[in-house]
């Protein structure tokens, strides 16, 4: 498995798995549980599992964020970033990546359970985590 198939399907995938209860939501955040899942399943991975983190931070009881960072993309619709925004006041889970769309400009896109693309603009350079965050909250709003 490439990154990129980590990024846009592998974890809309698990989403859909917490989102149908078939698996607690701390497999959003739980690195292991990916490591076996994709074992148990003779799936490998071509990058280090060092270069991924994720951070989970509840923002108040019903609004949760889970932030993963990922390797500095190579090629164009890798990410940089991932969040998941977890909205239960009325229960929404948003996927949020920002792709590298060229050399010098960054895409906010937005990726549905059902892989669905919805894009939400560009960014010239590379924005920080925070402004990532920051435009993710715009949207949410």
């Amino acid at each position: 498995m490439h990154i990129h198939e980590l990024q846009s399907h592998f974890i809309p995938h698990i989403l859909k798995l917490v989102e149908d209860q078939f698996v607690d939501a701390n497999a959003l955040t739980d690195i292991d549980f990916w490591k076996r899942f994709m074992k148990n399943n003779n799936m490998e991975v071509d990058f280090s599992w060092d270069d991924i983190s994720v951070d989970c931070q509840p923002l108040d009881e019903m609004i949760t964020l889970i932030f993963y960072s990922f390797p500095m993309p190579y090629v164009v619709s890798e990410a940089r970033y991932g969040l998941i925004f977890i909205n239960l006041y009325n229960p929404k889970f948003h996927y949020y990546l920002l792709e590298m769309a060229s050399e010098d400009k960054w895409i906010l896109s937005e990726l549905a359970t059902d892989e669905s693309r919805k894009e939400h603009g560009y960014f010239e350079g590379e924005p920080t985590a925070a402004e990532f965050v920051n435009k993710i909250f715009e949207l949410e709003k």
